[in-house]
């Protein structure tokens, strides 16, 4: 399906309208006077990995105290308020209890890879409190793994950023205060070379 953006005129007035269509967009679909198109690219949804992961942690908790899936999933709705968390539960009941297709319904998400996988697994095997325990592990081990990562590679950047700044620090203050000292006719080579770095940093 095509979106298109159509402003044309009418009555002195300028209008705008949407048209969904099939296949090439041809004159039968155009207003008179018409002023632009302009064919609206898909938007991608996406949903944050800390939502998905509250909210399937939450279902997985609720249903391990003997509540059915429908029950547990309003219970979840009912707790939640801001949009993303109602788009994502409804994704979850369109999925899991209307059997949407899947592959169909994920096409123009953004969504954790692992996640994905879930909703394809039970649709296949139609087993909801297993597989969300199995995930939830998963998940919680993925971002713990992240977290680790993100802390170790912090360590290198604030080194890289230290030897930038010092790097600045020396070619902007201190050699040229030590030049000023020093005839580099009759400095060393070692100096002679410093004094290079800085004129071409300086430049």
């Amino acid at each position: 399906m095509n979106k298109y953006e159509i402003i044309y005129q009418e009555k002195n007035k300028k209008l705008k309208k949407i048209l969904e269509i099939k296949g090439q967009l041809d004159n039968s679909y155009l207003p008179k006077n018409l002023i632009s198109i302009r064919r609206k690219t898909k938007e991608v949804k996406t949903f944050k990995d800390e939502i998905v992961i509250n909210i399937l942690n939450e279902l997985n908790l609720i249903l391990h105290s003997n509540i059915n899936f429908n029950e547990a999933l309003k219970i979840v709705d009912n707790s939640r308020h801001d949009e993303q968390s109602k788009e994502f539960i409804n994704l979850i009941y369109k999925l899991l209890i209307e059997q949407k297709d899947v592959e169909t319904t994920l096409k123009d998400l953004k969504i954790n890879e692992t996640v994905k996988l879930f909703f394809i697994l039970i649709s296949k095997t139609g087993e909801i409190k297993n597989n969300l325990n199995a995930l939830n592990t998963i998940l919680k081990e993925e971002k713990s793994l992240k977290s680790k990562f993100l802390k170790k590679l912090s360590y290198p950047i604030f080194l890289f950023a230290s030897f930038i700044f010092s790097l600045i620090a020396l070619f902007s203050f201190v050699i040229p205060k030590f030049k000023n000292l020093i005839k580099e006719e009759n400095a060393s080579f070692a100096t002679k070379s410093l004094f290079f770095m800085e004129n071409m940093f300086s430049n």
